[in-house]
């Protein structure tokens, strides 16, 4: 549990209280991942995304930012991969760490929660199909006028997991639920949603 520091956040009402990792991973609560990642320090860190084999593993730059809007980065194919064995439980993590995230990661039916709330998307769907994901935004390192944002996860449905990574990359304004709608998009292209 971390305690909220007092700081007022403009259309973020969830972040102003104390949250919990599985609170703060459906709320998006980027106070509570800049806080936790400068506790575990850059050096660390990297021990963790080396053993993940986790993107570019570059932890340079500022300690709260660096894997926000810096150095890190992570393709679309390397990050289906981490899922890949996040989802099989093959990163060496103990069960109840596993179990703890994947909670977090459940979203609304026909819809997404992120920093500003839940977002419905599409109808509801029917019992047997869950979508465990996360949401993020953030702005390209090289050009701060080029906004980015994602949705990465695992949609079920009927006992069959389709493991998934959508990005909306462009210059200029975009939404932090334009990766979600990209992913609701390709679903309903596919035939996996109505």
């Amino acid at each position: 549990m971390q305690q909220w520091d007092g700081t007022k956040y403009t259309n973020r009402a969830s972040w102003q209280q104390a949250h919990t990792l599985e609170s703060a991973i459906k709320n998006s609560v980027l106070w509570f991942f800049q806080r936790t990642a400068v506790k575990i320090g850059p050096s660390r860190m990297r021990t963790f995304l080396e053993r993940f084999r986790y993107g570019n593993l570059d932890t340079s730059g500022p300690p709260d930012q660096y894997w926000i809007n810096g150095t890190l980065r992570i393709s679309a194919d390397e990050q289906v991969e981490f899922l890949r064995q996040f989802y099989g439980r093959s990163l060496g993590v103990a069960a109840p760490h596993y179990d703890t995230v994947v909670q977090a990661m459940v979203e609304p039916a026909g819809g997404v929660q992120n920093s500003t709330g839940i977002h419905k998307l599409t109808a509801p769907w029917g019992s047997g199909t869950e979508l465990t994901a996360k949401t993020g935004a953030g702005m390209a390192l090289e050009d701060p006028q080029v906004r980015v944002s994602w949705l990465v996860g695992r949609l079920s449905i009927g006992g069959r997991h389709h493991i998934f990574a959508s990005n909306v990359v462009r210059r200029g304004p975009v939404e932090p639920v334009d990766g979600a709608r990209l992913a609701f998009k390709t679903f309903r292209e596919r035939g996996l949603l109505k």
